[in-house]
């Protein structure tokens, strides 16, 4: 059962999702971030990915959301596709891979809600 929480709440529960599946390179599926957080599907994405890609953007990381792709491989194109081509999706996932994410501390909730207001809802993933 899906507890109820601020979208930037859930975005700090889904980042540590993100930085396993970058660590054992893996693409996540939206359907797989709904089963793995307990978070209800049609919340994956603006709810909780948009908050980690505008932090991941404004702190110029590799973007952890374009781990999480549609039946079709690919990120939302109403999302993180306005900012990433989709033909550039696989090297920015490949970056995610790259990247040692041990030596970074995970954002705060405070700190993803900055950098979503800061963004705007432009950076839902």
């Amino acid at each position: 059962m899906e507890t109820r929480r601020s979208m930037e709440e859930w975005a700090w529960r889904t980042w540590s999702l993100l930085i396993l599946a970058a660590r054992i390179r893996t693409i996540l599926t939206y359907d797989d971030v709904q089963e793995l957080t307990g978070m209800a599907r049609v919340g994956v994405g603006p709810n909780n990915l948009g908050p980690i890609a505008a932090y991941c953007m404004i702190n110029d990381l590799p973007v952890l959301t374009s781990l999480v792709v549609g039946t079709d491989g690919l990120p939302a194109e109403d999302g993180l596709m306005k900012h990433i081509p989709a033909e550039h999706i696989p090297a920015e996932q490949w970056k995610c891979f790259r990247t040692d994410w041990g030596h970074m501390d995970k954002p705060t909730v405070e700190q993803l809600r900055d950098a979503y207001e800061r963004f705007g809802k432009d950076a839902v993933a």
